[in-house]
């Protein structure tokens, strides 16, 4: 199946993926039918005759366009056919304005799509407020977990003072059932002027953490069933 071939409406996610660190986003095809925009659309596929392409509605954060322009990070495209998903690897996808729809993410694949496994890198949302303590440091952080996946886990930090890569912490939250987890800072990014997202590898593969992401997954799978039902 070539990624042309995804009718409108159907859901899909893109896979953002530097170092070990995978963010996921969601969004649908678009059904564009303006005569200009099918003109416009024509002229972009006579500049990349290899590659073929499906657009999808502009993912925003921070109210704007995301923009998936970086060299350093490999994108994928995944679907679900049935409960299994498939990709199609090392995609590029950028941003496109059409005449008539406006702005889309324009995703074009050299590649069929392939089975995709992922049980190590799939990261669920999750806004679980949580604590966080660091190695050397007395005192407790409030954090919120932003999400998790079997390797690691993200936190919204207000307060990084002391907090630097390589750092050891130990994260605490409750949600199913309670976790405590040891890990280690790989990357801080700055969210705004006072609050950061800290990711974190966890120092040991846990089979409960793999067990609840799974589950997690797997109800995320059987909702978006219901909706295509419904749709």
């Amino acid at each position: 199946m070539k990624v042309g071939q995804l009718v409108a409406g159907f859901r899909v996610f893109i896979e953002a993926k530097k170092d070990d660190v995978t963010d996921t986003w969601e969004s649908t095809v678009c059904e564009i039918v303006a005569e200009e925009d099918l003109l416009a659309i024509a002229k972009l596929k006579e500049r990349f005759l290899d590659f073929d392409f499906c657009f999808v509605n502009p993912i925003y954060e921070n109210n704007m366009v995301l923009d998936f322009g970086s060299k350093d990070v490999v994108k994928n495209l995944v679907i679900l056919r049935g409960t299994d998903p498939y990709a199609w690897h090392g995609v590029t996808v950028f941003n496109v304005t059409l005449p008539k729809y406006g702005r889309v993410h324009a995703v074009a694949a050299l590649t069929q799509e392939l089975p995709h496994n992922r049980r190590g890198s799939y990261r669920i949302r999750i806004l679980k407020p949580g604590e966080m303590h660091v190695s050397g440091i007395e005192n407790v952080r409030k954090v919120m977990v932003n999400d998790i996946s079997a390797t690691g886990i993200g936190l919204v930090v207000d307060d990084t003072d002391g907090v630097s890569d390589n750092l050891r912490v130990k994260v605490c939250f409750q949600d199913d059932m309670r976790f405590e987890l040891d890990a280690v800072v790989r990357r801080i990014k700055p969210l705004s002027e006072k609050r950061s997202i800290v990711g974190c590898e966890f120092v040991k593969p846990s089979d409960t953490v793999a067990q609840f992401v799974n589950l997690k997954q797997i109800k995320l799978k059987k909702s978006q069933q219901q909706h295509f039902r419904k749709t």
